[in-house]
């Protein structure tokens, strides 16, 4: 390419077609799909929602005892590198450390506009999950299966969430072992 360039006459419009394959494609998410990932936080769980006009994240992995946890060293980046700043919900399926572990460190970088748990007077914030209402956006459907038992365990008072559309759907079920 360097010694065509000098010779003839410059192109922009074939320079661009050169550099276009080097450049990594952004699909958008249409209405009525859901773009589900599972990030790598080890033990614990993180899962991000994408629908065309919103972001839940569902549990923020692990904290561990030197104080840094996998919401900055996972969730952050994860969130930057796709120019994502604001999450409109939050779900927290259950207490455990390896679920609520980077949740600090999502809300202090991130605008979070609702946190869903199962238990908030246990995060001292939140709504309770099990009350909350089904919802939709931009054609994606979300709804919480409420456990209304009372468990000694507190993984099978998990947040349940079911995303579908008409492709199908997903079950997020926190650590429940029975209901």
């Amino acid at each position: 390419l360097w010694i065509v360039l000098p010779i003839k006459p410059f192109n922009y419009f074939a320079l661009l077609w050169l550099i276009l394959p080097f450049l990594p494609p952004r699909p958008q998410v249409q209405t009525g799909e859901a773009r589900i990932h599972i990030l790598d936080v080890g033990q614990g769980l993180a899962v991000s929602i994408q629908t065309a006009h919103h972001v839940l994240l569902y549990d923020t992995g692990d904290q561990f005892f030197q104080g840094s946890d996998l919401g900055k060293m996972v969730i952050l980046p994860y969130f930057m590198t796709l120019k994502i700043n604001q999450v409109d919900k939050i779900v927290i399926s259950h207490p455990d450390k390896d679920h609520r572990g980077g949740l600090k460190s999502v809300q202090e970088e991130m605008v979070v506009h609702e946190l869903l748990v199962n238990d908030p007077k246990y995060y001292r914030q939140g709504l309770k999950c099990h009350e909350y209402p089904s919802w939709q956006w931009d054609g994606v459907n979300f709804r919480f299966f409420p456990i209304k038992k009372a468990f000694k365990e507190k993984n099978n008072s998990s947040c349940i969430l079911q995303v579908s559309n008409s492709a199908g759907r997903i079950l997020l079920t926190g650590d429940i072992e029975q209901i």
